[in-house]
């Protein structure tokens, strides 16, 4: 992660957080961001430095001024004068998780070889919130058939491998041991 993606991500964040819109912000900037990554033309016209800005901050303002926060538009339009539109995804991705880091939401990612229904979702959030001492959690369901059954759950940098591939791979280490 860049240093200067991780900054514009903390100045957003304070802000957000003070005016009490961080999820508004998080709606609107990952819309934002998803948009940029998708549409390559886009991408290359924000990016081609030959484009005096001004060229730039006209069309963003007419295609995105009536979706967006003004906060949000302004934050375009500095990333636009700075050059750096092309850390878009980076600062989206650093800023959910230092908001989620203030408010104590803990990024969850639990893998399993069969999509998980909602209830099972919620149990297993239930099973990590207390040991974690998180308020909440932002949790990602990522499919792996390889893993056979049960689930691996990562939260940050700790994982928690419950699958039946890791059991088998701790018993052929056993065995081989």
């Amino acid at each position: 992660m860049l240093l200067a993606a991780k900054r514009y991500a903390e100045a957003l964040a304070d802000i957000s957080l003070e005016s009490n819109q961080t999820e508004d912000y998080r709606q609107q900037l990952k819309a934002i961001s998803d948009i940029y990554t998708r549409e390559n033309e886009l991408r290359a016209f924000l990016n081609d430095n030959s484009i005096n800005p001004s060229v730039k901050k006209e069309f963003i303002k007419k295609v995105f001024a009536e979706k967006l926060k003004t906060e949000i538009l302004n934050f375009l339009m500095l990333l636009i004068d700075k050059r750096r539109i092309d850390l878009l995804p980076e600062i989206c991705s650093e800023y959910m998780l230092i908001t989620n880091r203030k408010r104590n939401i803990l990024n969850m990612t639990i893998i399993s070889a069969e999509p998980l229904t909602e209830s099972q979702i919620n149990d297993i959030k239930e099973k990590y919130m207390e040991k974690h001492k998180a308020s909440s959690f932002d949790v990602t369901n990522r499919i792996d058939k390889s893993i056979i059954g049960g689930v691996i759950v990562r939260i940050g940098d700790i994982i928690y491998d419950g699958s039946v591939k890791g059991r088998l791979e701790k018993l052929k280490n056993a065995i081989v041991s």
